[in-house]
């Protein structure tokens, strides 16, 4: 049995363009490889993804997840004061909330509504 899910890597503006006009939900990992806590939370952060990747809605994903190494794309280091950090994107706008640390139950606890929030609104 193979792995579905998919944690994507973003290296320039061009993807994150890209994954966020595709996908209704978007969650960055910003962290970087010298990170002892960024590394710690990676397992978990796929095991989110993994969790999350039966969600679909219509002809986009419903949510996906997306790694940001901070020295290959320095692109959200205006929103951010530590790593690892999450952002997320809805439905093409990067949102306010920003979560700092290496605990994703935050992470997990904005992720649900949003979810109950865009399936709601697609339901005919």
């Amino acid at each position: 049995m193979s792995n579905l899910h998919i944690v994507h890597k973003i290296t320039s503006d061009e993807d994150v363009n890209k994954i966020i006009t595709e996908n209704r939900i978007v969650v960055f990992k910003l962290g970087a490889k010298w990170c002892g806590p960024c590394q710690t939370c990676t397992p978990k952060f796929n095991a989110l993804s993994e969790k999350f990747s039966s969600f679909e809605d219509l002809d986009k994903n419903m949510i996906v997840f997306a790694s940001v190494d901070i020295d290959d794309y320095d692109g959200f280091s205006d929103k951010i004061t530590s790593i690892p950090a999450f952002i997320f994107s809805v439905d093409g706008d990067i949102h306010d909330k920003i979560l700092i640390g290496a605990d994703l139950s935050p992470v997990e606890n904005f992720i649900v509504p949003q979810i109950e929030k865009l399936q709601n609104t697609t339901k005919i």
